[in-house]
């Protein structure tokens, strides 16, 4: 399509790895600023809502993305659709066959779109912290492209954290931090949780990591409330480096 700019094609890439993304989340990532063709952020756009929704409003006609309101007076929330994932495959190298798709997903999985958004928040939440610190998120890998399956002492796991971040705390010294980052939203069972633990210190010990980088990142849960992180705690002890922090002080992250 010829009408597709750069922005675009990043656009539909965001929205198929994040899943689920509301206008609001799509304004404040792709539309706040103006960037020139390496992607530098140069400018602020005078009306980011407007571009946005008209640009979303373009994606949808085309039949690039599926949109839905999950309730009266809530902001839109946005999946990639059946030709949009032609595109993203294309852009990715791959084909569509590679890539998951579910006719249905927008209708069936709500729970995982209200975690995928929860998700969103936080990156924003995390990008508006490390700018006003001067640092900077050099990358924020959501949970379909951190998929890891491994063997350990003749068991299979797999291994897939909600989010994988690179951050450096400051723009002019080369050396970063790196997190896996795990958002609960209350829901998850005490057996899952330690399940979760119990892949994470698999996949330590296997010692796979060491193909990608040389120390392992630190872990965070994110949660509602301090309650939650005691009963988290107590479902399953570790002894990797492993934190917790409320949704509501998230910033704290970029400071561990």
């Amino acid at each position: 399509m010829k009408w597709l700019t750069n922005r675009d094609k990043e656009v539909l890439k965001a929205i198929y790895f994040h899943r689920f993304i509301t206008t609001k989340q799509l304004t404040e990532l792709f539309f706040r600023y103006h960037f020139n063709e390496e992607g530098k952020r140069v400018g602020i756009n005078k009306y980011p809502n407007v571009i946005a929704r008209r640009r979303i409003k373009k994606y949808r006609e085309n039949k690039l993305i599926k949109s839905f309101y999950p309730a009266y007076n809530q902001d839109m929330i946005h999946s990639i659709d059946e030709k949009g994932l032609m595109i993203v495959a294309g852009l990715l190298g791959t084909t569509f066959n590679k890539l998951y798709f579910n006719k249905r997903e927008d209708i069936l999985s709500y729970g995982l779109a209200q975690h995928a958004i929860k998700l969103n928040d936080l990156y924003i939440k995390l990008l508006r912290e490390s700018e006003r610190l001067g640092g900077e998120i050099i990358k924020f890998q959501v949970e379909r492209l951190n998929l890891t399956i491994f063997e350990y002492k003749d068991k299979k796991y797999r291994f897939q954290p909600d989010a994988f971040m690179i951050y450096k705390p400051n723009k002019n010294v080369n050396k970063v931090r790196m997190y896996y980052i795990e958002l609960d939203n209350d829901t998850e069972s005490p057996k899952r949780y330690a399940q979760k633990v119990e892949e994470y210190e698999s996949y330590y010990n296997t010692k796979e990591f060491q193909r990608i980088y040389k120390t392992f990142p630190k872990i965070i849960t994110v949660t509602t409330t301090p309650g939650r992180i005691e009963r988290l705690k107590r479902a399953a002890k570790t002894k990797l480096d492993w934190d917790y922090v409320l949704f509501k002080e998230a910033e704290k992250i970029l400071k561990l």
